[in-house]
């Protein structure tokens, strides 16, 4: 222990006569120190702070512990950047102890710690204590920035400190464009070049507007990106035309709302989020060029296959039922194997647009294909083949489509009972 002292102790000396050099090549001629003593600084555990104010020439900041997490009182009302507060608190606690500079009567001008010092930060901890802290430049040798010891010392701690502290308050806020619980969302209306899109939530089911079912996992990543979205800085929104426009509607009736200049940049684009504005870096908006195509479900019978517990056939008069067994499926009358092989080839068979066709308003139902998994229930009617192709659509709703000639739904017919 007194050797990994002692260690520490050498490796700060040793930092400041490159220090003491530095001063003196610049004209600054530190007073005399014993050059192996330390002085405390700031011993506090980052889980104690409640509260913090800082205040550089930027401006103000002033952030509270709000229900186990970081917002900000000043200078807005806003969550916090949590990742930001965090670094900062436990940088600073990184320095219990610091190699003096200079005397509490020294001039604190060139050391950036005069009457308006770089930084000055109040740290409230709980049980109503308070440790005030002051920051100034950077030392011109070694990692080290000069800042005020409790008793009145100028010393030198470890760490580009002040750094920490740069740029416009109002930086310390939440960098993400929204937070919202997922759950909620019953609504995602994308808006821009060349039309616009609405999927709405009934339940575990989601439907669009104009069209049929969306796929579930798809409007999922939709939302959770729109949740990844994050300013790469605040700013002042142009007065200009926007291009893009992204709502968010929730069960509650309220809704969200995001206005994207443009997606045809490499860079960064000008949004505003709500009220807030600033830019947001283009990659990041990739998500709001989905259309129809992209969130269409596109299974003809859509239920994951995994997720099917039975699955029934009826005809008029007649039906046909499988159960899941295991990995297997059990069909009266019919060998398990050629079970197992027909039920796949239903579910893996996929939706195909009807072009130009001008289907009935609901397809004759040749067939009822109903499908069971958990808590949900699908039914889909299914048509006659007509050119290679069975109509088909939910009984939930949704546009009509079509599905190739399926093979299995001849042999399913063949082998119904009444």
């Amino acid at each position: 222990m007194h050797a990994m002292q002692g260690r520490w102790t050498l490796g700060l000396s040793v930092v400041l006569l490159g220090l003491v050099g530095a001063l003196w090549w610049a004209g600054e001629a530190p007073v005399s120190r014993d050059e192996a003593a330390t002085v405390p600084m700031w011993a506090f555990s980052p889980d104690d702070v409640v509260a913090g104010t800082v205040v550089t020439g930027d401006g103000t900041v002033r952030f509270e512990r709000v229900d186990g997490a970081w917002a900000l009182t000043v200078p807005v009302s806003a969550p916090a950047d949590e990742g930001r507060i965090d670094q900062v608190l436990r940088d600073l606690a990184r320095n219990p102890m610091a190699q003096p500079v200079a005397s509490a009567e020294t001039n604190g001008e060139p050391y950036g710690l005069g009457a308006t010092p770089e930084v000055s930060i109040a740290l409230e901890l709980t049980g109503g204590g308070r440790m005030d802290l002051q920051l100034g430049r950077e030392a011109p040798a070694g990692y080290l920035t000069y800042a005020r010891a409790p008793d009145g010392q100028i010393a030198a701690v470890h760490g580009r400190l002040a750094d920490r502290f740069a740029g416009p308050p109002i930086e310390w806020r939440d960098h993400r464009v929204w937070r919202f619980d997922a759950g909620l969302v019953r609504r995602v209306t994308l808006e821009g070049p060349p039309g616009s899109v609405t999927v709405r939530g009934e339940g575990q089911d989601w439907w669009i507007d104009g069209g049929g079912r969306a796929d579930a996992s798809v409007v999922d990543d939709l939302v959770t990106g729109l949740l990844d979205v994050h300013f790469a800085r605040f700013g002042t929104a142009p007065d200009v035309p926007w291009d893009r426009r992204a709502v968010v509607g929730f069960a509650d009736g309220t809704e969200r709302v995001l206005r994207v200049l443009s997606l045809d940049v490499e860079a960064e684009v000008p949004v505003v989020a709500d009220d807030v504005s600033g830019v947001v870096r283009a990659p990041e908006l990739a998500i709001l060029g989905m259309g129809p195509a992209d969130l269409t479900d596109r299974r003809a019978f859509p239920l994951e296959p995994a997720d099917v517990a039975s699955l029934q056939l009826d005809l008029p008069g007649r039906s046909w039922r499988a159960e899941r067994d295991g990995e297997a499926w059990r069909v009266a009358g019919v060998e398990d194997g050629a079970a197992r092989e027909r039920v796949a080839a239903l579910l893996a068979s996929r939706k195909e647009p009807l072009g130009g066709a001008s289907p009935p308003d609901a397809p004759v139902a040749w067939v009822v294909v109903t499908l069971g998994g958990g808590d949900r229930t699908v039914v889909v009617e299914v048509g006659p083949v007509v050119d290679g192709f069975h109509v088909a659509r939910e009984r939930a709703g949704g546009a009509p489509y079509r599905v190739r000639e399926l093979a299995t739904l001849t042999q399913f017919a063949d082998t119904a009972v009444p």
